[in-house]
């Protein structure tokens, strides 16, 4: 039991490394977006290339990514990424797919850099880098009303989720339009596509991609 219980504190602490990383990542990728680091980058890396400069290192970003995931298939023990997956990766994505969460985290950001002006980009990035972990964490210690559409996820970490990333987008949107681009974004983030590491989609893709719409339909033409 002794072992049992010490697992699951592991596990435990291991998930609140995993978000806590998640609200350092967003964050780092807004600042980054913000004061143009993105831009000056993009306009070095790939100066002809068809897409917004702030767009392009993300770009590498998921090619560098995507060659890392694929070896690291076939050798587990990369350096960095083999400390990251241990410290940050879930056990059942580890073995289906290295560095799931990143990946499809880097892969949100890029479409929503790629699709939507920079206001929409960055309150759609605060509300996946702040709304996302904040809900997780709640709803896995205190949710007991489970969403309609899932099986994981709980009613009071939605909506903790909502107020909180909600606040982070109201830096750069109107309060309500960050309050309803936050509140649907969670909905949708929290309905399972699929089953466990099988999700066909991510919800590091689907929240920062849906709160991007949201925002966009709400704009003013």
């Amino acid at each position: 039991m002794f072992f049992e219980d010490g697992k699951l504190i592991g596990i435990i602490n291991k998930e609140v490394k995993r978000q806590v990383f998640h609200v350092v990542l967003g964050t780092v990728l807004v600042a980054l977006l913000y004061f143009d680091v993105l831009s000056f980058f993009g306009n070095l890396l790939l100066p002809l290339a068809p897409l917004p400069a702030s767009a392009r290192p993300l770009l590498v970003a998921l090619i560098v990514g995507s060659i890392l995931i694929l070896l690291s298939r076939k050798c587990r023990r990369i350096p960095i990424m083999y400390w990251f997956l241990k410290e940050f990766g879930r056990e059942e994505e580890i073995r289906a797919f290295p560095g799931k969460g990143s990946f499809f985290y880097i892969l949100g950001a890029f479409v929503v850099v790629w699709l939507f002006e920079r206001s929409i980009a960055l309150s759609a990035l605060m509300i996946l880098a702040l709304g996302d972990p904040v809900s997780h964490l709640i709803g896995v210690r205190m949710g007991r009303v489970r969403h309609p559409f899932s099986k994981t996820k709980f009613v009071e970490g939605q909506i903790a989720g909502t107020i909180v990333g909600a606040l982070g987008a109201m830096i750069f949107v109107l309060p309500i339009k960050a309050f309803v681009a936050a509140a649907v974004a969670m909905f949708v983030g929290g309905i399972d596509v699929g089953l466990g590491t099988s999700k066909i989609l991510d919800d590091n893709l689907i929240i920062p991609v849906t709160a991007g719409a949201v925002l966009f339909l709400t704009s003013p033409i």
